[in-house]
């Protein structure tokens, strides 16, 4: 039995490749899967990227981020719904949910959630977490994270202007700030809808 098992690992050794680029016989290199070899977007000197990552739970809408239209002068947590996106404080989207900003600064933004469906739609987020863990020091995201309940209606779209702030001694080039949105019943987000 021990022979056995010896054998079937020398065997299992002898043709295990020797490495993701192991040679051909013709003395090439075998390609490596593009997706060990991507480079990220560099980022610029003097900036730190913030990207915004979503978990969607029990709700099929989707959110999104926007800047604000230029010009604007939207106030902190400004919040509505509108049957038309024309309507909204809306500008262009976010380019891969990410924003580029300079530790000293202070950035508002929109987040942006379409209820395709013909039933009001009752959700609410869950407190943020950042990625890498030990770059939370430093800064303050203004969100919707707030122990409230949000509600949109059929056929509509809902905003909200959200505000993010960095110091200026902020350590470290990129983090990503991830919330989970947690759909509910009409019941449950009575219980913690925001006052009117």
């Amino acid at each position: 039995m021990r022979q056995a098992l010896v054998w079937l690992l020398c065997l299992g050794c002898a043709k295990a490749p020797s490495s993701l680029a192991q040679s051909h016989e013709d003395g090439h290199a075998a390609p490596v899967a593009a997706e060990a070899v991507a480079v990220a977007d560099p980022i610029p000197d003097g900036k730190v990227r913030v990207n915004f990552a979503w978990q969607h739970h029990g709700i099929d809408a989707v959110m999104k981020t926007h800047h604000l239209p230029p010009g604007s002068r939207a106030k902190l947590w400004e919040m509505g719904t509108a049957a038309s996106q024309g309507e909204l404080p809306i500008g262009d989207v976010l380019e891969q949910a990410r924003l580029e900003v300079s530790p000293g600064s202070v950035t508002r933004f929109v987040l942006l959630m379409e209820n395709s469906s013909d039933a009001p739609l009752y959700f609410f987020a869950a407190p943020h977490h950042v990625n890498p863990v030990q770059l939370s020091l430093g800064f303050k995201f203004k969100c919707l994270c707030i122990n409230h309940a949000f509600e949109i209606p059929p056929g509509h779209s809902w905003y909200r202007v959200v505000e993010l702030r960095m110091d200026e001694a902020f350590v470290g080039n990129e983090i990503t700030i991830e919330h989970a949105l947690i759909g509910l019943d009409e019941a449950r987000k009575k219980e913690f809808e925001l006052p009117h």
